[in-house]
């Protein structure tokens, strides 16, 4: 199976944003991180400007976004960009009125990724399977668990996690955590992430769209 890649667009504006999806080379999925504008970002306009399916992010500063809103202001954008079309919408699992926003998600017609972050450590296994309940529980369409790897071997950690609950999304960020970024859509992950070239990472570790399409390759399982 084609590993799926999704793109981390980090415009600051409409504009920035619509000529840097356009940039791109045919990615799987990309993802539209309002929390790095500057100016208003137009979902409709976004829309417009791809086929491809878009997931809405506005990630708030605790969960290591750059938004400073509160949380109705940042869901607002999520339903916004939801009612225009975009298929997915990123929620934070530990946001107050989480699982009111999924609900939401779903009346709009797209489908919710209920995600968590851990920027000291990797959970334990069974801490993952813990919040994957949690968050299934919630209705989440799919489950986003991504913690810090500080060693190799924890991404053995993630990659285990996705072997028992394919169909989800999980990896280590950090260098350490690279072969987990890789080796997640292999070992059953819906998608993983890349950027949209260097400097323009959305998280630590993250590798290019090209870097991550020439590892594929390599491996045997590029298109």
């Amino acid at each position: 199976m084609k590993p799926l890649i999704c793109v981390a667009v980090t415009g600051r504006n409409t504009e920035q944003t619509i000529t840097r999806i356009q940039g791109l080379s045919s990615p799987d999925l990309i993802e539209i991180r309002f929390d790095y504008s500057l100016e208003l970002i137009d979902p409709s306009q976004i829309r417009d400007a791809t086929e491809t399916p878009l997931i809405a992010t506005n990630r708030p500063a605790y969960q290591g976004g750059l938004s400073k809103e509160a949380k109705e202001g940042r869901h607002r954008t999520l339903y916004e960009a939801c009612e225009a079309g975009f298929e997915y919408a990123d929620v934070e699992l530990a946001a107050p009125g989480s699982g009111d926003a999924v609900k939401r998600v779903h009346d709009a017609g797209s489908r919710c990724i209920l995600s968590h972050h851990d920027f000291e450590a990797t959970p334990t296994l069974e801490e993952l399977n813990r919040l994957h309940a949690r968050a299934k529980s919630m209705g989440a369409d799919v489950v986003k668990l991504v913690g810090t790897a500080t060693c190799y071997d924890d991404n053995i950690i993630y990659l285990a996690y996705l072997s028992a609950k394919p169909g989800n999304v999980s990896f280590g960020m950090g260098l350490h955590g690279v072969p987990s970024r890789v080796l997640s859509p292999i070992m059953g992950g819906a998608f993983t992430y890349a950027s949209t070239g260097e400097g323009e990472e959305s998280a630590a570790g993250q590798l290019t769209l090209s870097k991550m399409r020439e590892l594929y390759e390599d491996m045997g399982v590029g298109p």
